[in-house]
């Protein structure tokens, strides 16, 4: 597949700071752990360059973006330079007058503020006091009509959890509908040690028969179309049924085809989840020349479709002619996908694979 002359949108992570210390995030011990950050007129040119881009729109995250102090300034940026936005957020800091700047800059999406669980759950992995604060959030956005996406990130922490806390959040706070999806730390980490966090292949199963569960007890709030777990378990059956491919991956990643990301210290990278891979400095470089000619991005690109019997470790299984490998990023790291459904399928000989359930 051909990129887009320009990227249709970027993630800006404008700060590493954090106030929360999240075990799963993949923040921690990663490049985007950096204490360096732009100043407030080099995002403003960032911005100035997104929008010579024509670039549609903007993620603004962190660590925790409200704790940048020049904030509307930054905002006031990306709208000068004809861009919608989205906001993530932990809520913490959120107050009336974050919700009046969003609600009068007439281009705010959304604001997507996480929460893990019901109040002993969220607070035991982010702190006390925060799970009140984040549904504090939520019902000043909802006060001030502004769209708030509430998103569920499902670990060991919270695993087994879910139901209770989909209904706890749908009739606590009011939200229309909420999100999930799992911890994920794809190849961004320097170290794999994370068995305390992340779910194993077969809680991810477990956590599979979950969504599965929640979404029937809640099919137009608990909205899964877009998840991670949702889309492989649409392809584990596609390639079961063998259905040939057409070019697809497993998870076709948008990384090198139609977004960008900025680190808070000004690296230009694929993704934040491969924030090591540097491809230019904004400031440095202009962002444009990078998308067009990062001999990184030239080489994921080519390697976009590549089938899966050229990955080594997709050579002699099986399932090669109906699988795609999720991305060129994951060929630099020496494997092919995290989704692999034959490791899938050798660690949990007793899960079924298209029913989603335990045999």
């Amino acid at each position: 597949m051909q990129p887009l002359s320009a990227p249709y949108y970027a993630e800006a992570a404008l700060t590493a700071r954090c106030n929360l210390h999240c075990g799963y995030c993949y923040f921690r011990n990663s490049a985007c752990e950096t204490p360096e950050e732009l100043t407030t007129g080099e995002w403003l040119d960032v911005f100035a360059e997104f929008g010579q881009m024509k670039m549609l729109k903007v993620i603004l995250s962190g660590g925790e973006v409200l704790l940048r102090e020049d904030l509307p300034q930054l905002i006031e940026g990306v709208c000068r330079n004809n861009m919608r936005f989205s906001l993530l957020s932990n809520g913490y800091f959120f107050e009336d007058r974050h919700a009046v700047m969003l609600k009068e800059s007439g281009r705010c999406n959304s604001v997507q503020i996480s929460v893990d669980g019901v109040e002993e759950v969220h607070d035991a992995i982010r702190g006390r006091g925060s799970f009140a604060r984040a549904v504090r959030a939520i019902g000043i956005l909802r006060e001030h009509g502004l769209r708030a996406q509430v998103r569920i990130t499902i670990g060991k922490h919270n695993l087994g959890t879910l139901m209770e806390t989909v209904r706890c959040l749908l009739e606590e706070t009011g939200i229309p509908a909420v999100s999930a999806n799992w911890a994920q730390h794809f190849s961004s980490k320097e170290s794999d040690d994370d068995s305390g966090h992340l779910l194993s292949m077969r809680e991810q199963l477990q956590s599979m028969v979950e969504v599965k569960r929640v979404h029937a007890a809640f099919p137009e709030r608990f909205l899964v179309k877009k998840a991670a777990f949702t889309n492989v378990a649409n392809r584990w059956k596609d390639i079961l049924d063998r259905r040939e491919l057409t070019g697809a991956s497993l998870l076709r990643c948008p990384a090198q085809l139609e977004r960008i990301s900025i680190r808070a210290d000004g690296a230009i990278t694929p993704c934040n989840h491969i924030s090591h891979m540097v491809l230019g400095w904004a400031g440095k470089d202009r962002i444009i020349d990078v998308w067009r000619n990062s001999p990184v991005l030239l080489e994921m690109r080519e390697h976009d479709c590549d089938p899966a019997e050229t990955f080594p470790v997709c050579a002699e299984c099986g399932y090669n002619r109906y699988c795609r490998p999720a991305g060129a990023c994951f060929d630099h790291c020496g494997r092919a996908t995290p989704y692999c459904l034959k490791k899938y399928q050798e660690a949990a000989p007793d899960f079924d694979f298209e029913r989603l359930e335990w045999k």
